[in-house]
């Protein structure tokens, strides 16, 4: 059985004893996850569909990316956001 997306974010949360942190609204963004052993583990998100995501509820892309800058930074249990390359 192939698991879901809301599977893998379930396992991943039980794995980490619930200390992953996630906005709400956004699990949709989550693309993976750090397994560096020498930092802390965090959700990996897509930070254009972050961007698109409160594009959605009416702030144009300015609006969106200020609002990101000031509501998405909480330290350091910030999970980590990456623009992604085109494919090859």
């Amino acid at each position: 059985m192939i698991e879901t997306h809301e599977q893998w974010l379930d396992r991943k949360i039980a794995q980490n004893d619930g200390e992953l942190v996630i906005f709400d609204g956004f699990d949709h963004c989550i693309i993976g996850i750090t397994e560096n052993p020498e930092f802390d583990v965090k959700f990996v998100y897509d930070f254009d569909k972050v961007i698109a995501g409160l594009m959605s509820n009416g702030m144009s892309r300015d609006e969106a990316v200020d609002y990101f800058g000031f509501n998405f930074n909480i330290g350091d249990s910030t999970p980590t956001f990456i623009s992604l390359a085109p494919p090859l």
